[in-house]
């Protein structure tokens, strides 16, 4: 019976020093708590801003011939990559097929894609004849097989 009181008062005497030092940690929680609220603002607000300002969506799927050489692959990337400079680009994405799941409506047979967003219609257009993109069709256009275009107006 003494083991089992001193053990209780032990397990209440660590429960107190316990609670003793949760203070701080509180603190630092609600601290913590705090910049995730002012994250998430940041994050909606930057959102609410590329929603407000990108009105033009262009999407490029580009098919690759199969004998390409690692450094014809690294050329065309980095052909793709120059796109971004482009002053109406506002967002540039470049990626590959997804490793998704196998279903009848997803295509995955493309080999690289960009989405570039554009502030209206009219950045799209000056995109189309600069000088950047059209050294990237030049330097590049013998790499693909085939390529398709969607433009998307969020107007």
């Amino acid at each position: 019976m003494l083991k089992q009181t001193l053990f209780l008062c032990l397990a209440i005497a660590l429960s107190l020093t316990a609670c003793q030092d949760v203070t701080p940690f509180e603190n630092q929680i609600s601290g913590l708590k705090s910049q995730l609220d002012s994250t998430q603002n940041l994050l909606t607000q930057a959102q609410s801003t590329m929603q407000q300002d990108e009105k033009f969506i262009h999407t490029v799927f580009f098919w690759m011939k199969d004998n390409m050489t690692d450094a014809e692959h690294q050329q065309f990337q980095e052909g793709l990559q120059s796109l971004s400079e482009i002053e109406t680009v506002k967002h540039f994405y470049l990626g590959k097929p997804a490793d998704s799941a196998r279903r009848e409506v997803v295509d995955h047979s493309f080999d690289y894609s960009i989405i570039v967003h554009f502030a209206d219609q009219a950045g799209h257009d000056a995109y189309q004849p600069h000088e950047i993109h059209q050294a990237f069709v030049a330097n590049n256009s013998s790499l693909w097989t085939d390529v398709k275009v969607y433009d998307t107006s969020l107007e």
